[in-house]
């Protein structure tokens, strides 16, 4: 997924005579709240596309991307700069000059194009927006070469106003990335300045600011309404890049001509069903299966699914009569021939073929050979038994304290429930049991509630 991270910078409500982002705003008297509002307002119009401008530039899919393609093409593949024996040089008053790597060791974000024999700014070019920012030209689309002056102007070009917002927005995109991409919370409990732990995602960007001056002048010398670090910003900041993985997805899906769909429900930690929806499709000359989205199954009936799915596909730009294969579970409303979601989708769209699921299908396969083996059959009925057994209250309690008096030091292992449906549920269960001294048949009459087990069984 991180191949498809391209992020768009939001554009400020504002007119191009006011002033940076980093100059302090007039109304500094806000309270908090109307801080997180005009924040949270300043992403309102975030899918707005820069304008084209002059100048050298190329597409990477439909975003417009200032300057040449030896350059970095996504943010998060960082700067591009070859390691060259001898770089081209330019005579200045009889003085050959060139371009120097070792200025990468103070300006982190400078990339060189060996097609141009030009400096370009990494920052400016992925997140620089011209409603916030006022970069250089030579350093985004044309190329820095007056290597002369190279030292002044790179010097200069930190010190701008618009380089600043960009490397502000350069630092928040990795820290979006990491949180997201790791899959742990971007937020705390408490938040404010007082917090022990204000969340990953404010306690990263505080570590890099004890490194990065940038950074640390932006979160604690900056306008108070202008941090862009409050959760709503958060959350749109990662809406956003969601938006763009799904437009790469629905452009790739519409070169490849034809897909196949893959549907499953779930529930999420509040009991709600979910609908969460996957793509298959050719790509590059090799098969993707890529996740679109998770939408609330308001309905559990065909038709309400359906629509779901259709909805759903629809948002992520994806034509649903491109679709030449389904799939799904053996669930009734999924499968079912006469008026399950497959047979209702099929009269739409008559080239998608329904295939049942192969790893249910092996599932089923697997569970009704067990049930049709008397020994195997037998040790699964005893493995649900000792669950059910020991997971009584008074039971249980029993059973973790045997547990702890026989291996101290060792964290106590819960027995595991068996499900007809998810095969791994058996093995996690067996090895629950195998790992669980407790259950081994001379503990399980050392105690109380392993007595009453063995007496009824």
């Amino acid at each position: 997924m991180e191949r498809y991270l391209l992020p768009k910078i939001p554009k400020k409500r504002l007119q191009d005579d006011d002033p940076p982002t980093d100059t302090p705003a007039v109304n500094e008297d806000l309270d908090s709240g109307d801080r997180d509002c005009e924040s949270a307002a300043l992403l309102g119009e975030a899918s707005a596309e820069p304008q084209p401008q002059e100048g050298t530039s190329h597409t990477h899919g439909e975003k417009l991307l200032p300057g040449p393609k030896d350059l970095s093409q996504l943010p998060d593949s960082g700067p591009t700069c070859p390691d060259l024996k001898r770089y081209p040089a330019t005579e200045y008053s009889g003085q050959s000059r060139s371009f120097n790597k070792n200025w990468r060791d103070h300006h982190s974000w400078l990339e060189y194009s060996t097609t141009l024999d030009a400096a370009f700014c990494f920052a400016c070019r992925h997140f620089g927006h011209v409603h916030l920012s006022k970069c250089e030209k030579s350093f985004t689309h044309d190329g820095f070469r007056n290597w002369k002056k190279a030292t002044s102007s790179l010097k200069s070009h930190d010190n701008s106003a618009g380089h600043k917002f960009s490397m502000q927005a350069w630092a928040e995109f990795k820290m979006q990335k990491t949180t997201a991409c790791q899959n742990v919370a971007q937020r705390g409990h408490k938040e404010d300045t007082d917090s022990g732990n204000k969340g990953n995602f404010l306690e990263l960007l505080d570590l890099i600011s004890r490194y990065d001056d940038i950074v640390k002048k932006k979160l604690s010398g900056g306008p108070g309404n202008a941090k862009y670090t409050h959760h709503d910003i958060q959350n749109e900041l990662l809406a956003i890049i969601a938006s763009i993985i799904r437009e790469d997805i629905s452009n790739e899906v519409l070169r490849a001509e034809h897909f196949a769909l893959m549907v499953d429900e779930t529930k999420d930690i509040s009991k709600q069903e979910q609908l969460f929806i996957v793509v298959r499709y050719l790509h590059k000359q090799s098969l993707h299966e890529v996740f679109l989205d998770f939408t609330a199954a308001e309905g559990l009936d065909a038709d309400s699914l359906l629509n779901k799915i259709l909805e759903t596909l629809a948002k992520c730009g994806i034509d649903h009569n491109a679709c030449i294969g389904q799939c799904y579970d053996g669930a009734t409303v999924m499968s079912g021939h006469i008026s399950g979601i497959q047979e209702r989708f099929r009269r739409k769209v008559p080239q998608a073929v329904y295939v049942h699921c192969y790893a249910h299908r092996l599932n089923l396969v697997l569970v009704d050979c067990v049930h049709n083996i008397q020994a195997a059959a037998e040790f699964f009925v005893a493995i649900q038994s000792l669950y059910k057994f020991f997971s009584t209250s008074v039971v249980h309690e029993e059973f973790i304290k045997v547990q702890k008096e026989l291996n101290p030091t060792r964290q106590h292992i819960e027995l595991k429930q068996l499900s007809d449906t998810r095969w791994t549920s058996q093995h996690a269960a067996c090895l629950a049991v195998k790992r669980n001294p407790t259950c081994h048949s001379d503990n399980l009459e050392t105690s109380h509630g392993g007595r009453q087990w063995t007496q009824s069984h």
